[in-house]
């Protein structure tokens, strides 16, 4: 009872360090506040999403790992966001108090390691069950924690600026050498990779409901790693990186749905649609812009405006979207999903031949072919009432 009423007033604390952060952030003041990379209130929502997982997770299964890192990390998270806020506040605001606000900005640094390194490394090692895919992942387990505490301690006590650039009050401002934490910082890539490895073996390993537990979260990480991508070309483009911090909601959302277990042999449906309508955006987009290019290079001598090109265009990508859709979910079921695939088809090779067939012999004998070579039952008969 003691743990459960702890659980939770964790996670409501969370929520409401995450609404004091928002809360501040939209208190009138002279100074404005830096620019915020995707939407303001964006991480908030993120660390809160993390927090209220974790609780509920650790609820329903308290001894596993997952919940626990997931509710630690969602805490420090919007600890993090708010004394960020405060401290933006306080050092931009005349008269906000620069000394506290200084020392906002180290709580603010320091616990955010905490929640990305934890996420973006040792949970990827131990998911779904709280445990190392075997004892062999122990000196990567320990490296792993050694990196992030280092992490953390450079960033708390090394000199080196902070938050949006303030220098660390434990050192003088001309001792402000962002080399050392950066170089921490980056250490920790390599161990979140080493991580991800230990769970591709775990999942080329598991069976049943471990590997659609592993498909969630590696659907969620794959999109977040689309996203990623965007970092380069999403520098003043507010809706790219609106796109991209949004996905990050779903690695908390993947691992409620592996952990808790509602819908979780979904996932299949949920990654063939995705796979055949990403590719089926890819290829219209290349016609398009393709169709557009060209007519317009044919068009202009004659017409000197590309507003018949864009409507050619349209209307070619609109004729071709069925027949591009049904092509590219063939070739997706045949690569990805190719028992159901044959499956499918034996099926429709019995329905033609049923249509042909007027022997009721011979139509059981049809059908319980077509069932053993679809889905290969132990045991397969027809009964007919006479």
């Amino acid at each position: 009872m003691i743990r459960r009423v702890a659980v939770m007033a964790v996670a409501a604390l969370a929520v409401v360090m995450s609404i004091g952060s928002l809360v501040l952030a939209a208190i009138p003041r002279v100074a404005p506040l830096p620019d915020t990379y995707g939407f303001r209130g964006g991480a908030e929502l993120i660390v809160a999403s993390f927090a209220v997982t974790g609780a509920a997770i650790v609820l329903r299964r308290p001894r596993n790992a997952v919940g626990w890192i997931c509710l630690i990390c969602g805490a420090f998270g919007a600890l993090s966001q708010l004394m960020g806020t405060y401290a933006s506040y306080a050092l931009l605001e005349p008269g906000g108090g620069r000394d506290a606000g200084l020392w906002a900005a180290w709580v603010a640094d320091w616990t955010l390691t905490l929640t990305l390194g934890p996420v973006s490394s040792y949970l990827l090692l131990v998911f779904p069950d709280g445990r190392l895919p075997s004892p062999r992942w122990r000196p990567v387990a320990w490296l792993t924690l050694g990196g992030l505490a280092l992490w953390t301690a450079g960033t708390a006590f090394l000199p080196g600026p902070m938050h949006d650039g303030f220098p660390n009050p434990l050192w003088p401002a001309d001792q402000a050498d962002a080399h050392i934490q950066t170089a921490l910082s980056r250490a920790v890539l390599p161990l979140g990779a080493l991580c991800a490895a230990g769970m591709v073996q775990r999942f080329r390993r598991a069976r049943g409901i471990e590997r659609q537990q592993l498909k969630w979260m590696a659907y969620a990480a794959a999109i977040v790693g689309v996203g990623a991508l965007l970092v380069p070309v999403s520098a003043d483009r507010k809706p790219l990186q609106i796109i991209q911090m949004s996905t990050l909601l779903l690695i908390p959302a993947a691992a409620a749905v592996a952990m808790l277990k509602h819908r979780l042999y979904d996932v299949d449906l949920l990654i063939k649609r995705t796979v055949v309508y990403g590719s089926l955006s890819a290829i219209l987009v290349a016609i398009y812009v393709a169709a557009v290019v060209l007519s317009e290079a044919l068009l202009r001598p004659f017409t000197g405006a590309s507003e018949v090109s864009i409507a050619g265009s349209t209307l070619l990508v609109t004729a071709l979207f069925q027949p591009v859709r049904r092509r590219v979910q063939a070739l997706v079921d045949r690569a990805f999903y190719r028992e159901r695939h044959d499956a499918a088809r034996m099926l429709d090779d019995f329905s033609v031949r049923l249509g042909d067939e007027v022997d009721l012999d011979a139509v059981r004998r049809e059908l319980v072919s077509a069932v053993r070579d679809a889905v290969q039952p132990a045991h397969a008969s027809v009964w007919l009432r006479r």
